[in-house]
């Protein structure tokens, strides 16, 4: 790095920005709904988690 760069953002910081980002965009308010309204119509079935 040269003098004045910034340093790279702390890897889960990043993955934690841009999943906020998707679920803004997507107009979710948190994970947990994401998350039951994917389970809920189809898309993640039960069956799925025992793979």
């Amino acid at each position: 790095m040269g003098a004045g760069a910034a340093a790279p953002p702390d890897p889960p910081a990043a993955i934690k920005t841009h999943v906020s980002a998707i679920l803004t965009q997507l107009r979710f308010r948190n994970r947990v709904q994401a998350a039951i309204i994917v389970y809920k119509p189809g898309p993640v079935k039960d069956t799925d988690r025992d793979r």
